[in-house]
């Protein structure tokens, strides 16, 4: 990961942050948000890709009600700082999740996968 990184050279990566990980069960969704954030902070261009049950964030919902880290914040500062959010429009419909955040861009499942595989960083989550 800090190889991928160059934080005192000036070079700017590029990062793919794939969220794969429901925002009820676990803190991962939560935390690639954060660490997706975090890495605009060196002037990383990073690239957020929803997938599989991370796709259930996209949903107005409220994780805090079960304990779980609220999840609105980080969108609104993604969306501050313009880092591109891109959500898999199959796993969409997969999972009956029609009516999702704005700022979202919904691509193909085949278009997600090129995407991971063009990548020079991916950081799953």
């Amino acid at each position: 990961f800090r190889a991928a990184f160059d934080f005192n050279g000036g070079n700017v990566a590029e990062a793919l942050i794939i969220i794969k990980e429901s925002p009820f069960n676990t803190v991962r969704c939560s935390e690639a948000l954060r660490v997706g954030l975090g890495l605009t902070l060196t002037e990383n261009q990073v690239t957020l890709l929803f997938m599989e049950d991370g796709l259930h964030a996209l949903a107005q919902t409220r994780p805090d009600r079960i304990e779980r880290p609220k999840v609105d914040d980080f969108f609104k500062y993604c969306g501050q700082l313009s880092v591109p959010m891109l959500a898999d429009r199959d796993g969409l419909a997969e999972r009956n999740l029609k009516a999702i955040r704005p700022g979202i861009k919904l691509i193909s499942h085949e278009a997600a996968l090129e995407r991971i595989s063009k990548s020079r960083v991916v950081v799953p989550f």
